[in-house]
């Protein structure tokens, strides 16, 4: 979901930044919503609404922090640096 975010900021129609924000200005502190843990949901709530709507704004987060210049420089090296390796960093199993 982040890419269309992207775009629309691209067109002009407002920061990536705005619907990041929804998610958490739907649900209080204290909803079930923000208890499922999107890099853990557990198998109960692998697809659930927590884990869809969350997943984007995790992403806006570091460009906030690290800006567009280094942000968009990471996600255009970091596929071709780490091509061929599982997230541990070890070569990844062929299963051509």
């Amino acid at each position: 979901m982040y890419s269309p975010w992207l775009w629309s900021e691209k067109q002009g129609e407002g920061p990536a930044q705005e619907p990041a924000d929804s998610p958490y200005a739907q649900h209080p502190a204290d909803d079930p919503f923000r208890k499922v843990k999107p890099g853990g949901p557990g198998p109960d709530n692998q697809f659930a609404l927590a884990v869809c709507d969350r997943g984007a704004p995790a992403l806006q987060a570091p460009r906030n922090e690290v800006g567009d210049d280094t942000f968009f420089a990471l996600l255009k090296g970091w596929p071709a640096e780490h091509a061929g390796r599982d997230r541990s960093g070890h070569p990844g199993h062929d299963h051509g």
